[in-house]
């Protein structure tokens, strides 16, 4: 990737290996070496002109680690409105986040393309968004599927110094309410790890714990890098509202997706009688 070169999130969300985002900033000033200097302290990884791959200009710098080529770009313009307001609108976490994003000035375009394994490569990404977002300009990250709140990328991103996946910076779940107070849940952004997209369909239980169902399932899939064969029965172990450990069963179901494109993982309650 040369710099200067600006990926569309869009046309890359599915392609092979490809994790991108859009910092947005609220001034329109580029601090490179800031940014180096904070995924040197931050993650201990030191980026120089002796890299492999590596080439700098005014606005944008690019390099290579390992097997994985990283690019970070300045640009002095903003994103159409009417294309954030979508994004940041569907962030039910992000309060005021359609205001927030549409007062952006400029921002950085960021991507990690390539490498053999993708949660190697997924990891690499999160660590150069939160180098970005640390700086004190920075008002979200606008990834393919969803916009996060800098603050709160950059907490999730520490679970990786724990050795754990920084899930909700990846994986976007939504929701539809249906007739009769019912919800139903899914996924956005399995594909980029080659897995299906879930769905629960016509559900009765509170959000929250849709939303962590799906998380955790997603984690335990992508960390594992396993699939959910057709028939199986599932027995997660989840908190109730009374703060017990119970375990529940769920039927796994290959279906057209309801809410998305192609065939999702519908995961099924199976209520004991």
């Amino acid at each position: 990737m040369k710099t200067g070169e600006i990926m569309d999130l869009k046309d890359n969300f599915n392609k092979d290996n490809v994790f991108t985002g859009l910092c947005l900033m609220n001034i329109k000033e580029f601090e490179l070496n800031h940014i180096l200097l904070n995924l040197r302290q931050s993650w201990g990884i030191k980026v120089n002109a002796d890299m492999e791959e590596y080439e700098e200009s005014e606005n944008s710098v690019a390099f290579a680690i390992e097997d994985m080529n990283c690019f970070i770009n300045f640009i002095d313009s903003k994103i159409p409105d009417e294309e954030i307001t979508l994004k940041a609108s569907f962030n039910y976490m992000f309060e005021d986040g359609v205001q927030r994003c549409k007062s952006h000035k400029s921002y950085l375009a960021i991507g990690v393309v390539g490498g053999e394994n993708r949660v190697k490569s997924a990891i690499l990404f999160t660590k150069i968004a939160t180098a970005c977002l640390q700086e004190y300009n920075m008002i979200a990250i606008y990834t393919p599927y969803n916009v996060i709140e800098a603050d709160a990328f950059i907490d999730e991103a520490r679970f990786i110094k724990q050795d754990f996946l920084p899930i909700k910076n990846w994986i976007y779940i939504g929701f539809i309410k249906n007739e009769g107070d019912s919800l139903s849940a899914y996924t956005i952004g399995m594909k980029a790890f080659l897995k299906d997209e879930m769905e629960i369909l016509n559900s009765y239980e509170d959000p929250e714990t849709l939303r962590n169902r799906l998380l955790n399932l997603a984690y335990f899939l992508i960390d594992n890098d396993t699939e959910l064969s057709e028939d199986e029965t599932l027995t997660l172990k989840e908190i109730d509202s009374d703060g017990n450990n119970i375990s529940l069963e769920f039927k796994v179901k290959y279906d057209k997706a309801v809410n998305g494109i192609g065939k999702t993982v519908k995961i099924e309650r199976q209520i004991k009688k």
